[in-house]
């Protein structure tokens, strides 16, 4: 696994994790005329986002955040969690995004990555919660989707 420090800068200065977020969003992100990046995209929105650790297909981990760092991306859990996303391949607007996640898509490298950083930060901070996006929050997320081996995740991380 290839770790790229990408830092994005929407976040609190300091935090406490206590649980880790698993979320997922286009590896591309198409819009009227442009396309971006997933890590571009988050800095380039007018309401902050951002993440601790993006899992790109090929398994490169972007990592975005310090840990000590907080970063919105769980609305009421940005100071007490650890977010990583994996990053769904191709270029995709909302509407095909959600559409993907349907289906399985993480890549074998791209799983292994996100199984590897998961468990470090389980070892690092002793935390015993792993939930998703949609766990926190059902009534506005779907993420990561039907298409993600949620019940597989869990065991390998060890939680």
């Amino acid at each position: 696994m290839t770790k790229v420090i990408s830092h994005l800068d929407h976040g609190a200065n300091h935090q406490d994790p206590k649980i880790i977020v698993v979320h997922s969003m286009g590896e591309y992100i198409a819009g009227h005329g442009w396309e971006h990046h997933a890590v571009q995209f988050l800095n380039t929105l007018p309401k902050p986002l951002s993440a601790h650790s993006l899992v790109a297909p090929d398994g490169t981990n972007y990592r975005c955040r310090k840990d000590t760092e907080g970063a919105y991306h769980a609305l009421n859990h940005n100071t007490d969690s650890l977010g990583i996303e994996f990053l769904v391949e191709g270029n995709h607007n909302y509407s095909s995004f959600l559409k993907a996640i349907k289906d399985p898509y993480l890549t074998k490298l791209q799983y292994e990555a996100g199984v590897e950083q998961v468990r470090e930060w389980i070892e690092l901070y002793d935390i015993h919660t792993v939930v998703r996006h949609s766990d926190l929050s059902p009534e506005r997320k779907v993420d990561p989707g039907d298409g993600f081996p949620w019940d597989k995740f869990l065991i390998d991380v060890g939680v």
